[in-house]
């Protein structure tokens, strides 16, 4: 049997570095998601085959950090096609977070069937943050910074004129 906690460092090492790579899950997840694999790989691991147990456990902790991050992001594992469509209701009771009252008579529908509406709405309105508005609109969440960008620019475009 193996005594797993020479090799904590390992796990938290693994779960920092994707933590500092891409932050789409809070550190305290990764860390334990890192020690559940590492466990996990203890449990399956086989001395019989030659291998240190380390050489096990890299890629097992690597790989389930890699489904954490997607099931996070609501991925399908076996597609590549991105995050599921998760409905959200347009009916949002959300104060307004410091917007004008042209932002606001402007997200009542104005541009509805425009690409940036739904994530505009949904981000200006309910207070959610980038990657919970890039979730729920099946988008990334640099599309949510663009969409909330260009609304604002066609917006004080037609206020001007």
């Amino acid at each position: 049997m193996i005594d797993l906690s020479e090799f904590f460092g390992l796990a938290l090492r693994l779960a920092r570095r994707r933590w500092w790579m891409h932050r789409i899950m809070p550190r305290e997840d990764y860390e334990q998601e890192a020690m559940l694999a590492l466990v996990l790989a203890g449990e399956r691991f086989s001395e019989t085959r030659g291998a240190k147990f380390s050489t096990f456990a890299y890629p097992a902790i690597g790989g389930a950090l890699i489904n954490a991050e997607r099931t996070w992001l609501g991925w399908n594992r076996r597609t590549r096609n991105g995050p599921l469509f998760l409905p959200v209701s347009d009916d949002l009771d959300v104060p307004s977070h410091g917007m004008c009252d042209a932002e606001i008579e402007g997200l009542d529908g104005t541009y509805d069937g425009e690409w940036f509406a739904r994530p505009a709405r949904l981000y200006l309105l309910s207070g959610l943050s980038v990657l919970e508005t890039a979730r729920l609109c099946n988008c990334r969440p640099n599309t949510v910074h663009q969409a909330v960008s260009y609304f604002r620019r066609r917006l004080r475009q037609e206020l001007a004129s």
